[in-house]
């Protein structure tokens, strides 16, 4: 699985790494992914300090997407993770009730 990490502000490699180990725990609801891209934006949520982190997840069939805003851009990352998660989670439940 390919990671792309993009930010209008320098990520650390401890960070990057943290974030890669993160996303990798995602293959367990579909072992067929892609690539995952995070794109990092600032000042585009409702507080205006804020960043936003978007994740969007390449499987077969449409491409799945989750986003979040917070002060911090890793707290803003974790929150798009769980969004993510959450998402996979139940999209592994459909395609397995339609078995």
């Amino acid at each position: 699985m390919i990671v792309k990490i993009q930010a209008p502000f320098k990520v650390s490699d401890a960070q990057e790494e943290q974030m890669k180990n993160a996303l990798q725990k995602l293959v367990r609801y579909n072992s067929k992914m892609s690539q995952v891209n995070v794109f990092f934006k600032i000042g585009d949520g409702n507080l205006p300090d804020s960043v936003t982190s978007d994740i969007e997840v390449h499987v077969p069939g449409p491409t799945v997407f989750a986003s979040d805003s917070a002060k911090d851009f890793m707290d803003a990352f974790k929150g798009a993770l769980n969004k993510m998660d959450r998402n996979l989670k139940r999209e592994k439940e459909i395609r397995q009730s339609k078995r």
